[in-house]
């Protein structure tokens, strides 16, 4: 249990000697198997931080401290500010101090369905935008999330920004520190392969849970809400048809495809399976996320330079800038020359845009 006062006596650049920070604990933001997550403040001031505590063995690695470290900087995801350890032996605890943001997509999305709405199409594509960067970095830095869904996406409500948090299930793909377990991933959000426990994967399973983000924002809830392993994979043929034996292949090369699909079940069209015209560009995005077939879905920058955001960089005043400024290392992992020269003329247009507004004395505002 986190302390009233904790402290932190290292900061994350390494440095040797550093002033002792006290931790208050305020409140618990959640609890489960991986630990406690806390609402904390920096005493003697009113700045808060999100302290995750986990249970830790003494001398080992614990791979979300590593995922974090290796993305920091990173856009789109969230802040590691540090760590600290508590207890001894079995009490021991690693705690992970991040930055603090109240909410998520799964909150938006569930206040927008209490209200009888669906989310605006603006914001849709906002959040999607900034969904597939965040993928586009973790790609670049070979780690699998694992477990995306609404409630691991923090939103910071002023500005619409949008960070993947909770690396807790992820895995890297360079260094072999954690094995493909296929029993990983929220089930609502679990990629095919996933399900028909494919003994090799990799980061084309956070695209699939993004496109299942994606619908849930569409439509206000879980676009395959399965009973278990067994329905979920139903529920995906029900829309998407059922797999052909190339896709089998694809996604499990062991995988018997006679077992337990007899007859064939076409496609659902998109505006039966969603309910509501949400426009081609969406759609199309959709339909390429939730392919069967892991190495048919489009790397996430590719996603980023598809027409259907072509609003949102041609609105770039009325977003904080850092939405279209893109780090060299970011636009240096895209391999393909026409998607980079694509997001950088576009970046460029918008920082233009940014420019313009702010001499004009207008500052970004929050979309409307």
């Amino acid at each position: 249990q986190l302390e009233p006062q904790s402290l932190l006596p290292a900061p994350l650049s390494g440095a040797r000697m550093s002033p002792t920070v006290l931790y208050r604990a305020q409140r618990i933001l959640g609890k489960g198997s991986y630990g406690v997550v806390y609402e904390a403040t920096v005493a003697n001031t009113t700045r808060s931080v999100a302290i995750k505590a986990v249970r830790h063995q003494m001398g080992e690695r614990n791979f979300e401290e590593f995922a974090l470290r290796r993305l920091r900087g990173a856009p789109n995801i969230v802040t590691l500010l540090g760590t600290f350890s508590t207890g001894f032996h079995e009490n021991h605890r690693l705690h992970l101090v991040m930055e603090f943001i109240p909410d998520n997509l799964q909150r938006i999305i569930k206040h927008h369905r209490h209200d009888g709405k669906l989310m605006d199409l603006q914001y849709v594509s906002l959040y999607t935008y900034q969904l597939m960067r965040g993928l586009a970095n973790l790609d670049r830095l070979a780690i699998v999330h694992r477990d995306l869904k609404p409630a691991n996406l923090l939103v910071v409500s002023e500005t619409h920004t949008l960070k993947v948090c909770d690396f807790g299930t992820s895995k890297a793909l360079d260094i072999g520190y954690a094995d493909n377990q296929p029993y990983i991933c929220s089930r609502y959000y679990r990629a095919p392969e996933l399900i028909l426990s494919a003994p090799e994967y990799g980061t084309a399973v956070d695209l699939w849970s993004a496109g299942c983000v994606l619908a849930e924002m569409l439509i206000g809830q879980p676009l395959f809400a399965g009973r278990d392993g067994v329905d979920q994979l139903a529920q995906i043929v029900g829309i998407r048809g059922t797999p052909t034996a190339d896709e089998f292949r694809a996604m499990h090369a062991g995988y018997d495809a006679s077992v337990g699909f007899p007859g064939v079940v076409p496609p659902l069209p998109w505006h039966r399976a969603l309910g509501r015209d949400v426009g081609p560009g969406l759609v199309e995005l959709l339909g390429l996320l939730l392919q069967y077939d892991p190495r048919r879905r489009p790397h996430p920058l590719t996603c980023m330079a598809a027409p259907v955001f072509d609003r949102l960089r041609q609105a770039a005043a009325q977003f904080d800038p850092a939405l279209f400024d893109f780090l060299p290392e970011e636009l240096a992992a895209c391999t393909q020359p026409a998607v980079r020269d694509r997001l950088a003329a576009a970046a460029a247009a918008a920082k233009q845009l940014q420019d313009a507004a702010a001499s004009g004395g207008l500052a970004w505002a929050a979309y409307s």
